[in-house]
């Protein structure tokens, strides 16, 4: 519904307009995150618009003031995607994974730019790195009854390596989690 895009759109705004820069934080001046998520939610809603060049324009002035700040990243890294700029989105995603390791959005995007820019090479580490990852977490829960990550965690996981042998079936081994079902039962 458009009358609610533009709802959202004097949100985010009428938010921005009132957010300081920066906070008193301990007797600290620090940068105000805040600013950094109505930036990442205004470049998505831009995005959902396909206002994709002013998305970019408002992404790239709010990184300039917060360059770590992970969610502006992987908005920025989705719109390079979106955009149909594959080979930036990866480079942007591969820094997210440098900063955060467990950011399930960076984690999804990255197989997304992997997948769209076809590196072989790189996916086929990817899926290796997966798979152990996965085969680690379904030990600790099937066998030792213990969860180490959430199930949208899990998911996302599984996701990204069923993604990625889709698009690299030659990847595909007898022993990837992809494969089965469950681990070995419980001795109880």
């Amino acid at each position: 519904d458009l009358g609610k895009f533009k709802e959202a759109d004097r949100l985010l705004e009428t938010m921005d307009l009132f957010e300081p820069v920066q906070v008193m934080d301990r007797g600290i001046v620090r940068d105000n995150s805040r600013k950094a998520d109505i930036a990442s939610n205004k470049i998505w809603l831009l995005m959902y618009q396909d206002r994709l060049k002013k998305a970019q324009k408002i992404g790239l002035q709010y990184f300039n003031m917060a360059p770590a700040d992970i969610q502006l990243r992987s908005a920025m890294a989705h719109l390079y995607l979106w955009r149909g700029w594959p080979r930036r989105s990866l480079e942007e995603f591969r820094v997210i994974r440098t900063m955060s390791p467990g950011f399930v959005s960076g984690s999804i995007g990255y197989a997304r730019a992997l997948y769209d820019n076809m590196d072989k090479k790189e996916a086929r580490e990817r899926i290796i790195k997966l798979k152990k990852e996965i085969n680690h977490y379904r030990y600790f829960y099937h066998v030792l009854d213990r969860s180490k990550i959430s199930d949208a965690a899990h998911d996302a996981l599984k996701n990204e390596l069923a993604d990625l042998e889709k698009k690299f079936p030659e990847c595909i081994t007898p022993d990837s989690p992809t494969q089965r079902v469950g681990g070995k039962p419980l001795d109880k």
